[in-house]
């Protein structure tokens, strides 16, 4: 995991934690910004980190929607800070197993935090392993904030390819990604943006009751000058193996095109 990025390692950790989302019926979402650094020796460790922060977070949401965002910002005079926000709406769990969760993590609650039913509460402290700066904010009925701080000395930036009239002219190079892992999906598309692929952007809900999946994004590629729109919705069928999606996007003509699928997907 040492020469993975910092992009690779937040997905690795987002994506051990859903299976526990999945059986607790919790929706979810992923983004990341400015994640293409080689982590250096430290990957192991940030990853468990963030690993065990998500884990915290999907025990003390009793039910509702958790996102997962990642950002780098570079540091003085190397390396960078990765900052992990991870945010849940709904109700929160009993106030005693939400003070066993932040013990664990070892959180401190900070003066004046009575666990009342209504009132807020906040609790901060250091990551033993990584020596994250981590708070936590939240609601009983409403939610929560964790932000964790990652500083990390040896991580280097990979250098972005500039782009030139070739590349607008249409003959840049494609990226075609078969990967049917949504969330490396998403890392390694982050990876290919900053070396001059195809850029896309999109937000993604899963609403798990439902077995419903609504997408929300932006594409642009070396051939357009503005990002193009799209909006999908797919409805899963008789538990999984049938689906209907319907979808509207922008074309670089102004006009939008419709469709409407049907699929069947089975694993042998």
């Amino acid at each position: 995991m040492d020469t993975l990025t910092v992009s690779r390692v937040f997905a690795i950790a987002v994506r051990e934690v859903m299976p526990t989302l999945v059986r607790r019926r919790q929706s979810y979402t992923f983004a990341e910004h400015r994640c293409a650094w080689l982590i250096g020796s430290r990957g192991r460790m940030v990853e468990t980190g963030i690993r065990r922060l998500a884990l915290c977070a999907s025990d003390i949401l009793r039910q509702g929607f958790v996102a997962f965002g990642a950002r780098v910002r570079p540091s003085r005079p190397s390396g960078c800070t990765l900052h992990v926000r991870i945010a849940g709406a709904g109700p929160l769990r009993p106030h005693g197993d939400v003070e066993r969760a932040l013990s664990e993590l070892g959180l401190e609650a900070e003066a004046g935090d009575t666990g009342g039913s209504a009132q807020l509460r906040r609790a901060h402290g250091t990551c033993p392993a990584t020596q994250a700066h981590v708070e936590f904010a939240g609601l009983p009925l409403a939610g929560f904030i964790f932000n964790a701080a990652y500083t990390l000395r040896d991580a280097s930036e990979l250098e972005p390819q500039p782009s030139d009239a070739t590349a607008r002219a249409g003959r840049a190079p494609r990226l075609w990604l078969l990967q049917p892992d949504a969330l490396n999906a998403a890392s390694i598309t982050a990876q290919a943006q900053s070396h001059g692929w195809a850029t896309s952007q999109a937000l993604r809900f899963n609403v798990l009751p439902t077995d419903t999946t609504l997408s929300v994004g932006a594409d642009m590629s070396s051939t357009d000058d503005k990002w193009l729109r799209t909006l999908s919705a797919e409805q899963k069928l008789f538990g999984g193996p049938f689906s209907v999606t319907g979808s509207v996007s922008e074309t670089a003509s102004g006009e939008m095109s419709k469709s409407l699928r049907a699929g069947f997907k089975r694993t042998w």
